[in-house]
């Protein structure tokens, strides 16, 4: 019996399942290269990442100040066209002033002509005058010379504002800015005040803009 026993727990040894088993290589740690390349290309993205931003950064700062400038061009054009038109309207002025002037000054001959005429016509008045017919200013004339006037456009680039005078008459001429002054078309002078040149003559067509610095 123990001999059948023996025999048994031989066999049931033999035949028993045995159990699997598997196994893996150890992950090696990573160099200190591989390290290294770790560290470099973090602070590559970084560093890249960085530069983005301050190159946006710097773009809308540009962008900003390319808008205020284009915004101060814009007022500054808006600034040059007005006072363009009130010169021109300057201009026009001072033109129907000289021809009123002139039709004062004729009228004014007309009326002492007159008044001597009839002074010559009382009884008792031993200087006779003859009539003679006083020609009256012609309308159409006065419509040409207005056509007949070229303007002086006086410019100062000083930063304080400087005279001229310009057919013996006087104008002022702010700092930074110009003026347009209607002159008969033909010859005229002018001086700036302070300027050691002096007087100075030149010739203008009618209808013209006759450009004057001053610097």
């Amino acid at each position: 019996m123990s001999r059948a026993w023996n025999l048994g727990l031989a066999l049931t040894l033999c035949f028993a399942p045995t159990a699997v088993r598997s196994s893996e290589p150890a992950s090696k740690p990573p160099s200190e290269l591989e390290l290294a390349e770790r560290r470099l290309s973090a602070k590559i993205d970084a560093l890249e990442k960085a530069l983005d931003i301050t190159f946006r950064n710097k773009i809308a700062g540009v962008n900003e100040r390319l808008d205020a400038m284009q915004r101060d061009l814009n007022l500054q054009r808006e600034r040059l066209d007005t006072m363009e038109r009130t010169a021109v309207r300057d201009s026009e002025l001072n033109a129907l002033r000289d021809q009123v002037d002139r039709l004062r000054a004729d009228l004014d001959g007309v009326r002492r002509s007159e008044s001597r005429y009839r002074e010559s016509l009382k009884p008792g008045n031993s200087g006779y005058i003859p009539r003679t017919d006083v020609p009256m200013p012609d309308a159409s004339l006065y419509s040409a010379n207005r056509m007949s006037f070229g303007t002086l456009r006086v410019t100062n680039d000083f930063p304080i504002g400087q005279d001229i005078v310009v057919n013996n008459r006087s104008y002022p001429v702010p700092p930074h800015s110009f003026i347009d002054i209607s002159v008969p078309a033909g010859t005229f002078n002018y001086f700036v005040v302070d300027d050691p040149v002096g007087v100075r003559t030149r010739t203008i067509a009618g209808n013209r803009v006759f450009p004057i610095r001053i610097y």
